[in-house]
């Protein structure tokens, strides 16, 4: 009788052990399962609300193959793999959405893709086999590029941008089976990370008109990094590169909207005639249209100005020379053509031949350094208009930027200024919005 019960005893049990272990595992399987539905839901409205960039439209994600997991500073991620629209299957590209879920409940998310190539050994021409050798690009859905690194041995060596290639006269297809995958290489594709000067690498083929042409995404070099992640940290919300160079980590960019054609200041002012006056207007495009805001619809937003002297008019803007603007460094510096760019608030005020004189040489002698939080396109435009005899309001503002923050003169403060102060004798305001004027006249 003992032992019966004692058998009893062990096969009941063991039932509850297993019924106990199967409950945990359906618990948990629940949890991730809720988990991936609330950041699916999150995901569909981000991605209905509004237009995505155009190399991403119309997306196809595996939902049935997405994944909960942690990034390696601990933020909850969901990576979904997206369904490649590859011509070929030996294409050696692969792209997958990152959600991240912040402490405070906030979705986020970016695209990655990892390129590789067919002289990469095999081991090393995915992210997933742990010693990759490739570039990444990292990409917000709604506003283009973020980041891009080139990794040997699964680390970063060197910072990149990502862009794709406007120049159809070129080429319109990314070689699927070229040389090795770095330029210049030898022995089978390994090398010190190269030194950040070497030409655009097109990386895989894109269509953004339609079916009968088409464009490359490719890398541009920037510089050479020391002490690089590797594509586990690259992947996780602030994302870093390692030390560079080329201007900072890119856990540390904010991507500038540059918009017109680049100029040559000399060029672009030597039509007016220094002896006679001239009306000079600034121009603010805030990131949300009367709002102190530093980020929103319109990106970061734009400060330019403009010069007008009779049928001369020439607008003009103060820019990066790339669209991934450091936090923690400065860059080089050029301006661009701003005709027809879209403002909000405007002012503008007659100013006498001296004066002419003072901005005309304020823009020949522009600063030849960016510097986001010390010297952007609000500060080039309220340096003019001080030349200009037009005192503008310097707030300071600041932006939590994940890993730095932003510090500085900025058009969201500037619009809010110019709107709220009082206009000062012999200047006109303006604050409905429109579209700068057309470049006109010559000389």
């Amino acid at each position: 009788m003992n032992r019966k019960l004692k058998q009893i005893t062990k096969v009941l049990l063991c039932s509850f052990i297993l019924i106990a272990s199967g409950c945990a595992s359906d618990n948990e399987f629940t949890q991730q399962e809720a988990k991936m539905n609330q950041a699916k839901n999150w995901f569909n409205q981000y991605d209905a609300n509004g237009a995505n960039y155009e190399l991403f439209q119309k997306m196809q994600y595996d939902w049935n193959q997405a994944s909960v997991t942690r990034s390696e500073d601990g933020t909850e991620t969901i990576i979904v793999p997206v369904t490649e629209l590859k011509k070929d299957q030996r294409e050696f590209w692969e792209q997958k959405l990152y959600i991240y879920k912040s402490d405070e409940g906030r979705y986020s998310a970016l695209l990655f893709e990892a390129y590789s190539n067919k002289d990469i050994k095999q081991e090393s021409q995915s992210v997933d086999g742990g010693d990759f050798t490739g570039y990444m690009t990292v990409w917000d859905l709604k506003k283009g590029a973020v980041r891009a690194a080139k990794f040997l041995n699964n680390q970063v060596v060197e910072e990149g941008v990502a862009a794709f290639s406007i120049d159809r006269n070129k080429t319109n297809k990314a070689p699927e089976t070229g040389d090795c995958v770095f330029s210049g290489l030898d022995e089978g594709c390994h090398n010190d990370g190269g030194d950040g000067s070497g030409p655009a690498i097109p990386l895989r083929p894109v269509i953004v008109t339609g079916p009968s042409t088409g464009t490359p995404v490719i890398y541009n070099p920037r510089g050479p990094v020391t002490g690089g992640t590797t594509p586990g940290g690259y992947t996780s919300p602030g994302g870093g590169g390692g030390s560079s160079g080329g201007g900072g980590t890119q856990a540390t960019i904010i991507v500038i909207d540059i918009e017109g054609e680049k100029i040559d200041p000399k060029e672009e002012t030597k039509c007016f005639d220094k002896t006679k006056p001239a009306v000079l207007t600034v121009y603010v495009q805030q990131p949300n249209e009367n709002t102190r805001d530093k980020m929103g619809e319109n990106s970061v937003g734009h400060t330019f100005i403009s010069i007008q002297q009779g049928t001369i008019q020439r607008i003009i803007g103060f820019y990066p020379d790339s669209p991934n603007a450091s936090l923690i460094s400065s860059q080089k510096s050029e301006l661009h053509d701003n005709s027809n760019t879209l403002y909000h608030v405007s002012i503008s005020i007659g100013i006498d031949a001296d004066k002419l004189s003072s901005v005309i040489n304020y823009i020949n002698d522009y600063s030849k350094t960016y510097d986001l939080n010390n010297y952007n396109c609000s500060d080039f435009a309220i340096g003019a208009a001080e030349k200009g005899g037009l005192t503008l309001p310097k707030t300071t503002g600041s932006y939590n930027a994940v890993i730095v923050n932003f510090k500085g003169r900025n058009p969201g403060d500037l619009g809010q200024d110019i709107r709220n102060m009082n206009t000062p004798s012999g200047a006109t305001k303006s604050v409905t919005k429109g579209n700068a004027p057309k470049k006109k006249g010559g000389c």
